[in-house]
C-alpha cells in the first residue's frame, strides 16, 4: 500500500500545487505531466479549461479596453457642447427656466467630470457633507416637470429636522 499510495499522494499534491500556480498566474502555464493515467487526464482537462479561461479573459480585457476608450472619447466629446451651452445659458435673462437650464447643465457637467475620474482610475468618490433636504428639492425640481408631462405628481416630503450625510452628492442625486 505504501509503495502505491505515497507516489500517488505526491503526484496529487504536485498536481494541486501546479493548478494553484496556473490560477494565480492568470491561467498561464500548464499542469499536465505527460502521464497517460487518470491523473494525466485530469491535468489535461484542467489545461484545456485554463486555455479557454485565458482566451475569454483576453477577450474581456480587449473589450474592456475598447469600451474604456469609447467612453473616454464620449466623456471628452461632451465637454465642448456642455461648455457652449453653459456659455449660452449665462447670457439668459433671470427666470426660473434659465435657473433650471443652468442647474441641469451644472449637473451634467458634474456627471461628465465624475465619469472621467472613474475612467481615469480614480475610484475614490468625493466625500462631502450633503444636506438631504436640498438634494431632494433638486431632484424634485428636475423630475416634477417630467412627471407633470405624464399626468403624475412628484412630491417630496421632508422632515422638520435637517438631515446631513457624508457622501458623493452627485452620486446620491443620481441614485
Amino acid at each position: 500500500v505504501m509503495l502505491t499510495a505515497v507516489p500517488l499522494v505526491r503526484r496529487i499534491h504536485h498536481l494541486s500545487a501546479a493548478m494553484g500556480a496556473v490560477v494565480d498566474n492568470e491561467f498561464e502555464g500548464t499542469v499536465a505531466d505527460g502521464a497517460d493515467d487518470e491523473l494525466g487526464q485530469v491535468a489535461r482537462a484542467f489545461d484545456a479549461a485554463a486555455a479557454t479561461a485565458r482566451e475569454r479573459l483576453e477577450r474581456l480585457e480587449h473589450r474592456d479596453e475598447v469600451m474604456r476608450r469609447a467612453l473616454a472619447d464620449l466623456a471628452h466629446d461632451l465637454r465642448t457642447p456642455l461648455a457652449t451651452l453653459k456659455l449660452s445659458a449665462s447670457g439668459l435673462e433671470a427666470s426660473s427656466a434659465a435657473a433650471t437650464i443652468r442647474s441641469e447643465l451644472d449637473f451634467l457637467e458634474g456627471m461628465a467630470q465624475n465619469f472621467e475620474s472613474l475612467l481615469g482610475g480614480d475610484e475614490q468618490a468625493e466625500v462631502e457633507s450633503v444636506a438631504l433636504g436640498r438634494l431632494l428639492e433638486r431632484v424634485q425640481h428636475r423630475f416634477a416637470p417630467l412627471a407633470r408631462d405624464r399626468g403624475l405628481a412628484f412630491d417630496v416630503g421632508l422632515p422638520d429636522e435637517v438631515m446631513v450625510v457624508e457622501g458623493d452628492s452627485l452620486a446620491l442625486e443620481r441614485a
